[in-house]
């Protein structure tokens, strides 16, 4: 939940994808689908909330925040980070396909860097067990 959302007693949404390992939440997400893909305005408020989502997982004392985003069939893995007091950086890291047919399975093979890009950071915000709850 973001300040403002605090000091004005707004009940906090919740992002479309919220990946948990026990009772720590580690990967945020916000997801489009075929009626909306180009709609600009949709998209542009899905990254806006996820940006929000994983400044919410920072501000809990958290290194970085994984985070991804699903346009259709595309998805983008991006690492939000705080790089000096109170300037942050969000990281495209990489890209990956979600295939919607048989025919188009191997093309994971393209995405796995940035698949095992997304294992590394759960892997390392699970390792360094400073995961500090959102509240």
């Amino acid at each position: 939940m973001s300040m403002t959302q605090k000091s004005q007693s707004f009940k906090a949404d919740r992002p479309e994808i919220a990946i948990k390992i026990g009772n720590k939440e580690v990967l945020f997400g916000e997801i489009t689908g075929p009626a909306q893909e180009s709609s600009f305005g949709k998209n542009q408020w899905d990254l806006f909330r996820l940006v929000r989502f994983g400044k919410a997982f920072l501000d809990s004392g958290n290194k970085f925040a994984p985070l991804l985003r699903i346009i259709y069939t595309n998805g983008t893995f991006m690492r939000l980070q705080e790089k000096a007091r109170r300037m942050y950086l969000l990281v495209e890291v990489g890209h990956f396909a979600i295939p919607t047919n048989l025919m188009e399975v191997g093309a994971l093979q393209i995405s796995l860097p940035t698949l095992i890009a997304v294992k590394g950071d759960i892997d390392r915000l699970l390792n360094s067990e400073e995961i500090m709850e959102i509240r």
